[in-house]
């Protein structure tokens, strides 16, 4: 038994050949557009802009760099910098996040933040190897002044209590 004319002639006019064609380049995009993220790492330095050498006396222990998700606020993950500065922060999962220096109250740093992108088109990308770097910007003090008594200054003078 031998297939009906019409479906050889479908066969063999090409059809066939197409619709493989199709299938295989349906297979090709779909297998691109869901390569898996391989991660990667974001790394630089805290600087210290104006002077000449980073301290040597600088604590670093109080001062990491988080990862937070630009969806939901969360930090996916944190790390210390090194005792010479620098940081090394792995992004696992693919997405658009933001980069931060998280240091004690009234500590600053530039930028505040930078928007990176993990496998995602469009927004700036640790994958290329470029350091991203902090600059330690100075402290900010807040409270109020108390002066003291002079010695030998009456009560109400200019300058005492």
């Amino acid at each position: 038994n031998s297939p009906p004319p019409s479906l050889l002639w479908r066969m063999e006019g090409g059809y066939f050949t197409v619709l493989l064609l199709a299938a295989a380049a349906w297979l090709v995009v779909v297998g691109l557009s869901n390569a898996e993220f391989e991660g990667m790492n974001c790394e630089g330095y805290l600087r210290f802009p104006g002077l000449l050498k980073r301290p040597d006396d600088f604590d670093y222990s109080r001062l990491e760099v988080q990862l937070v998700s630009e969806q939901n606020n969360a930090v996916k993950g944190r790390i210390e910098f090194s005792p010479a500065g620098y940081y090394v922060l792995p992004v696992y999962d693919p997405g658009v996040y933001r980069l931060r220096v998280q240091g004690p109250p009234g500590w600053s740093f530039e930028p505040k933040e930078v928007k990176i992108s993990a496998g995602v088109p469009g927004h700036q990308s640790c994958a290329g190897g470029e350091e991203l770097n902090f600059d330690f910007t100075g402290f900010t003090l807040t409270g109020a002044v108390h002066a003291t008594a002079v010695a030998g200054a009456a009560e109400g003078d200019k300058g005492c209590p």
